[in-house]
């Protein structure tokens, strides 16, 4: 983690414009098709929720903007690597938050990610988290095709960490479609950096071979 010198930064005027926001957040919600994604993870007998985490995960990892944190009010670091904080089902369909540990090897994630979520399952709780500041939240909603989502945030502290989420697939014409939404601080990033997180996954789902190989 190194922190970004706040003086000389390119994107000092919109971060003091955006931070100023009681809800500085934006999201974006598309369709995206996971035709190719969906096939090779059933030929190759693979999780679609472990998949998916992997993925968006290593996609945020690749993306300078979605490393950015704020700490301090006024303040920016980038972090050197982030971590996915997903939620799972626990008993009474009440849902748990699980935290892992982000590994570029698929095999070495899925793993960890496991372990995380047999632990997770035996204790349930949405307030253990060791390093929040590294997090990226992700939730899958697998019961509803959503059009668009909003996540809740504590407007009274700093909450800059990225909010990704999925919802049912379906399909349409001969394609499998996805609903997919960004939800983003704006003093960190903008509906480019936004965009350019969701045409990379696109181009993962189109070749999946190529990552989860």
């Amino acid at each position: 983690m190194r922190k970004i010198d706040m003086e000389n930064w390119k994107r000092k005027q919109h971060f003091d414009f955006f931070k100023k926001f009681d809800y500085p957040q934006f999201n974006i919600s598309v369709d995206i098709d996971i035709t190719n994604f969906k096939k090779y993870l059933d030929e190759n007998n693979l999780s679609f929720f472990k998949s998916m985490v992997f993925l968006v995960t290593k996609n945020a990892n690749e993306i300078e903007e979605f490393k950015y944190r704020i700490i301090d009010e006024n303040q920016v670091v980038i972090l050197d690597k982030v971590n996915p904080s997903f939620t799972i089902m626990a008993e009474n369909n009440l849902f748990s938050f699980c935290n892992s540990e982000y590994y570029s090897d698929r095999e070495k994630f899925f793993k960890s990610m496991q372990a995380s979520i047999e632990e997770y399952k035996e204790n349930p709780r949405i307030s253990d988290q060791a390093n929040p500041l590294k997090a990226i939240y992700l939730t899958s909603l697998p019961w509803i095709s959503f059009n668009s989502i909003t996540h809740p945030i504590d407007i009274k502290n700093v909450d800059s960490n990225p909010r990704i989420s999925w919802g049912k697939y379906y399909k349409e014409n001969d394609k499998i479609m996805l609903p997919f939404s960004v939800q983003v601080h704006h003093a960190l990033m903008d509906g480019y950096h936004a965009s350019k997180f969701i045409n990379n996954l696109k181009e993962m789902f189109n070749q999946p071979q190529n990552i989860l190989k």
